[in-house]
């Protein structure tokens, strides 16, 4: 970063991600463990990074407790949203009670887009 005059650089980890019925609460642990080790890189190196904390997208209600999590305890940036999880868009029933959260509209949010028919559960294209 030095070397090409790059003072901060941001963290996100544009991946959706979801639980499935082998893993249950995969999607909540993972995140968790990215947005601790976002939180513990830049308690290292003060100044040098930022992160869009990632988000469990599975249930709204893991959501809404990652996001306060990683925004009042960690005390991340902001969220990286990506545009559907498992093919469900923010637009719909199932997504929407996750939004209304004071703590999404007071932050920084990115969104990153991606296609239902590539996204699997992992995140990773199918």
């Amino acid at each position: 970063m030095q070397r090409r005059g790059i003072s901060t650089q941001m963290l996100s980890l544009p991946l959706a991600f979801g639980t499935t019925p082998d893993e249950p609460g995969f999607a909540a642990r993972f995140a968790r463990e990215v947005n601790e080790a976002y939180a513990g890189l830049i308690k290292e190196s003060p100044g040098r990074f930022g992160a869009f904390a990632a988000v469990p997208m599975d249930t709204p209600d893991h959501a809404l407790a990652e996001i306060e999590y990683a925004l009042d305890t960690l005390g991340l940036d902001g969220v990286l949203l990506t545009s559907n999880v498992q093919g469900r868009y923010f637009g719909e029933p199932s997504m929407s009670p996750s939004w209304p959260s004071s703590h999404v509209e007071k932050s920084r949010c990115s969104s990153t887009p991606r296609s239902a028919r590539t996204s699997t559960s992992s995140g990773s294209p199918g």
